[in-house]
């Protein structure tokens, strides 16, 4: 009941404000072996809390890490870390991962057709089965983070499946976040093919979230403003606490100081500069600043430049 989403563009801090509220144990969350493994195997009986997905997960990071290792430092893998649910939703098919690590637009023309209503039930079905399944490990939470990009493509069927739910949406001028973008997918493409088309990324992921943007715009037209709390990238870098007390706020919670002091230590022990820096430009992907700003004109004079 009452699920806060997280949804936004890639590369908006959206994986950092999920993992600091994370923290907070009334929140229930996914962690990535969840996502990746939600059902369990036939010979776990929950006697056992060491769950043998848990080693499987690791070795697939460990795995991915070895063969791009450059993908750490676009997005910090981590096995037992909350993620994103988009994993969930795959396993009806109706996911934008298979774009993300291979070249398969005909799979991107089909999946932007589709009635997304049964996936997002079968989502919400995959939850309960993960909630069952920590309440066997001794974890009971208030009520469930969640957060995706995918979810802005499919904001209005999101609403529909899952009526009481709260979304943060997160901000970021796409002239910063389209390159890191197609930087991430072409490392992930990278997996799976030694002969990953660097310009193909660009066009095909710009083109997919500036139409999903401006569906998701169209959606929060026609609803409540008091459903949606907008967040800045720069506010979630350089102002974490600021931004946490807006959210709490927002979702009629308490930030208590112990859940402060454990964001506290998560920002510690998870900083940014202990990663590689991440480069990227728009021209290695066939993108321009022109393309950009007339792609994204609304978003940016609704999102960016107002904020600004």
């Amino acid at each position: 009941e009452n699920p806060i989403v997280i949804v936004g563009l890639p590369r908006t801090g959206s994986t950092v404000l999920l993992r600091m509220l994370a923290v907070d144990q009334r929140f229930y969350s996914n962690a990535y072996w969840e996502t990746r493994y939600p059902v369990p195997l036939p010979t776990h009986d929950f006697s056992d809390l060491n769950d043998p997905r848990i080693a499987m997960v690791k070795a697939e990071v460990q795995s991915m890490l070895e063969t791009v290792p450059d993908i750490i430092a676009m997005h910090p893998l981590d096995a037992m870390a909350a993620d994103e649910e988009i994993g969930l939703l795959e396993q009806c098919f109706f996911s934008t991962n298979p774009e993300a690590y291979a070249n398969v637009p005909t799979y991107g023309g089909w999946l932007a057709n589709q009635d997304q209503t049964q996936a997002y039930e079968y989502l919400k079905r995959l939850l309960q089965c993960l909630q069952w399944q920590k309440k066997r490990r001794g974890i009971v939470s208030d009520r469930w983070v969640l957060k995706t990009p995918h979810h802005v493509h499919w904001m209005d069927v999101l609403l529909k499946v899952f009526p009481d739910i709260q979304i943060i949406q997160t901000h970021r001028d796409p002239l910063e976040t389209m390159p890191s973008i197609a930087s991430l997918i072409y490392s992930l493409w990278k997996l799976s093919t030694d002969d990953a088309d660097a310009e193909a990324v660009g066009q095909q992921w710009n083109s997919k979230w500036a139409s999903g943007l401006a569906r998701c715009m169209k959606v929060r037209e026609v609803q409540p403003a008091n459903r949606f709390l907008d967040i800045q990238f720069a506010d979630t870098v350089k102002r974490p606490i600021e931004t946490l007390k807006a959210i709490y706020s927002f979702v009629g919670m308490e930030l208590t100081g112990s859940v402060r002091s454990a964001v506290d230590k998560w920002r510690q022990e998870n900083s940014r500069d202990k990663r590689p820096p991440h480069k990227y430009s728009l021209s290695k992907f066939g993108l321009s600043e022109e393309q950009i700003k007339r792609d994204y004109a609304g978003y940016r004079q609704l999102y960016i430049n107002m904020s600004k």
